[in-house]
């Protein structure tokens, strides 16, 4: 029958062969995630059952409007000239021949070859190129980006590219910035506890050691899942803030039981053992709890929400693994050691005068002596830290949460300013009529559209686009706004 005693006091007898179990498991993670994770990561969202929105979009993917489905949006600018001026129509041209000879994509068109006025601003000073590729290649428009940049600012200039992919790549740009201050601030604030609670550098690095060691196992293990399954990029940062928070717990938990029991004259063995009977045994039935409750993430039928369940089970499951074998070998090789390098202005008590002494004990008694005056009081704190969540405002992760230091927002807020904002991620409406397209779903396409362009939620619609199949048709239109909006929502709940 398991046991995690026996499986403590196993791993504190052949601590080399866990340590090195670990160490091999660590390295070989660090291969895998190098060489897999990011080609598993997507920021696209999708279902994983078939609403309306997925059906449209397998329509588009796996028709010839797949070509158009994922449109980019280049803006060229100008404080001096117009779009009638040469050197205007000669750097929109000579920009658009350098989109075109990018391999991935598939067109793009300006003013000047089509003649199309809503490819002009009205004060005639900005242009735009749709730039439009395939929607297997939305995570991968550094080619694109890499033209624009260079264009940018030359002979006076304003270039600048915006849509969904390059908005996409910001977000996720602005999640790892924010991930890495997140770590860099959480794991200080962790030392400085830890710190105090051990009094001791060593035992204080241990927890922190170990989770960072969990979260690496974990996106090795996630690297692999991410071969046969889409997940977010989302991931990453569920591991890392899961990984931190629980690993550092676990093993705080696990590191307190074995120095109550050396202080209460158990040898080092026999103190490992009882860690590993009390302690590691709770941080088993905790973790499993966790895994269940995260397990419910994984019902919600969406790539993110699913990611997140995964990454979370992943790195909590590795976490257990590592406080009951890591640990417990760590703590057999080191002993006592594990508390050397004393920090002198922190003096420590031992685990019988904290039972007696000290805040959390005064506290403890008086809780008990007045157990319904506790009760209220604290009902009360709760109430009143919670009354602000009255009056909370939610809303949508759009393009306004950016950042402004990136250029995709920039242009987003020019296309917004000269077009309509909506352009980046115009609502696509896919027709599929079995009898094909005819006049008369040709003049209803035409209605629907008329519809649209005065709802105040969306701009112009566009002409219908008929696809090579004879059944299939789309009519896109942009939104008035940021399409991450709550009003653009609340627009195409309108529409729907």
């Amino acid at each position: 029958m398991f046991s995690t005693r026996r499986l403590a006091r196993w791993s504190a007898t052949h601590p080399w062969t866990v340590i090195l179990a670990w160490i091999g498991a660590a390295i070989t993670s660090i291969v895998l995630t190098a060489a897999l994770l990011s080609g598993a990561l997507t920021t696209q969202i999708s279902f994983l059952t078939s609403p309306d929105s997925q059906k449209g979009r397998d329509l588009i993917a796996s028709s010839s409007l797949g070509a158009n489905s994922f449109t980019e949006t280049v803006i060229v600018q100008s404080d001096t000239l117009t779009v009638d001026d040469p050197a205007f129509q000669e750097r929109v041209e000579s920009l658009t021949a350098e989109l075109v000879e990018v391999e991935s994509v598939r067109t793009a068109i300006n003013f000047y070859s089509t003649g199309d006025p809503n490819l002009v601003s009205a004060d005639r000073d900005t242009a735009i190129i749709p730039v439009a590729l395939p929607i297997e290649l939305k995570d991968d428009v550094e080619q694109t980006l890499e033209i624009v940049a260079e264009a940018n600012g030359e002979d006076g200039f304003l270039v600048l590219e915006t849509g969904e992919a390059t908005l996409d790549l910001n977000f996720n740009e602005a999640a790892e910035e924010d991930l890495l201050t997140g770590e860099t601030i959480g794991i200080a604030v962790a030392l400085v506890i830890l710190l105090i609670v051990f009094g001791a550098f060593v035992a204080s690095l241990v927890p922190i050691f170990s989770a960072i060691l969990s979260i690496v196992v974990g996106l090795g293990i996630v690297s692999i899942i991410g071969q046969f399954f889409d997940l977010s990029f989302f991931v990453t940062n569920i591991m890392v803030m899961m990984g931190l928070a629980v690993g550092i717990d676990y093993s705080l938990f696990i590191l307190s039981r074995y120095k109550e029991e050396r202080e209460n004259n158990h040898d080092k063995l026999m103190a490992i053992e009882i860690a590993g009977g009390t302690a590691s045994k709770a941080v088993l039935f905790s973790g499993l709890t966790v895994v269940f409750a995260l397990a419910g993430l994984l019902i919600v039928p969406n790539t993110i929400f699913g990611s997140l369940g995964v990454g979370a089970i992943v790195v909590v499951s590795m976490t257990i693994l590592q406080a009951l074998t890591l640990l417990p070998a760590v703590i057999g090789l080191a002993g006592d050691r594990i508390f050397s390098l004393r920090i002198p202005l922190l003096k420590q008590r031992t685990a019988q005068q904290q039972s007696v002494e000290g805040f959390w004990a005064g506290l403890a008694r008086m809780v008990m002596r007045r157990p319904a005056v506790s009760l209220i009081a604290a009902t009360a704190v709760l109430v009143l830290a919670a009354l602000p969540l009255t009056q909370i405002e939610t809303g949508f992760s759009g393009v306004s949460t950016l950042p402004d230091k990136f250029e995709a927002k920039e242009g987003f807020e020019v296309l917004g300013e000269e077009f309509s904002a909506g352009q980046s991620g115009p609502v696509q409406i896919v027709i599929d009529a079995p009898g094909g397209i005819d006049p008369a779903v040709e003049r209803a396409a035409a209605d629907l559209g008329v519809l649209i362009s005065a709802d105040e939620g969306f701009g112009p619609a566009g002409s219908l686009q008929l696809a090579e199949e004879p059944n299939l048709a789309l009519l896109a239109a942009p939104m008035a706004g940021d399409p991450s909006s709550e009003e653009s929502y609340d627009a195409i709940e309108r529409l729907r």
